[in-house]
């Protein structure tokens, strides 16, 4: 069992093709009550692109990111050139301006569901046909193509994102803000506690480690650093 994002069932994949048994569910977030675990969801934006006051073509970065969006998901869209390759190499990570619809995987997984159950890829774009193509390359067989179905085929990962977004269970981080003081001098050693704490359980230490690594997280500055962002919070209203 571990716990991560819908695309990790990919890193499985040579252990399907060494024992082909192998199988593999994704599951929501258990409860420790009645109602429903809602999930973390971190501020969406991580980068900004700018341009220099007095740039020759400051146009230039808009029709890169519109020649982008073209080639990876509009109407001549080349997802084997753009996107991942044959190989799996993800080209996506590599050009100098990026970005993707908010809902690209979910909606692609809920195309492609419907795809295989009306055996009608009309709907489909160029990068939806090639996880519906993969789909049945594994159903027909090719366990190389395992990894597809299990995240946007039927049951596959992305239906239970889908279950959350149904059933309004994100949870947003409403800090968008800089970092705040305390941030910018404590974060680098409360992740490293965090590390080494979670580590230390996960490899068979024990579980009351991590009530000890809460009190320490709070006196080594988390404590200040909520005090800030619902400082900033508060200020925002």
């Amino acid at each position: 069992m571990f716990y991560g994002y819908f695309w990790n069932v990919g890193l499985l994949s040579d252990g399907k093709t060494q024992n082909p048994e192998m199988e593999w569910m994704p599951f929501a977030l258990p409860s420790i009550d009645s109602d429903p675990a809602k999930v973390q969801v971190p501020f969406a934006i991580s980068t900004y692109y700018v341009v220099r006051k007095g740039a020759a073509n400051p146009e230039a970065a808009i029709k890169m990111y519109n020649l982008l969006l073209e080639k990876s998901f509009g109407e001549t869209a080349e997802p084997e050139k753009y996107n991942v390759d044959k190989e799996g190499t993800p080209i996506f990570e590599y050009p100098l301006i990026y970005g993707e619809p908010p809902r690209k995987n979910l909606d692609a997984h809920l195309r492609v569901v419907e795809a295989l159950d009306t055996n009608d890829t009309s709907k489909l774009n160029a990068e939806e046909k090639g996880y519906y193509d993969n789909i049945m390359a594994f159903k027909n067989g090719d366990i190389s193509f395992w990894k597809d179905d299990r995240m946007y085929g039927v049951g596959g990962s992305l239906s239970v994102i889908d279950g959350y977004s149904n059933k309004g269970l994100f949870y947003y981080n409403r800090y968008f803000g800089a970092p705040t003081q305390t941030m910018s001098e404590k974060n680098s050693t409360l992740a490293q506690i965090q590390l080494q704490t979670f580590t230390e359980i996960i490899m068979g230490g024990s579980i009351d480690k991590f009530d000890k690594y809460v009190d320490d997280w709070k006196k080594l500055g988390g404590e200040q650093i909520t005090k800030e962002v619902n400082d900033w919070y508060t200020a925002q209203k």
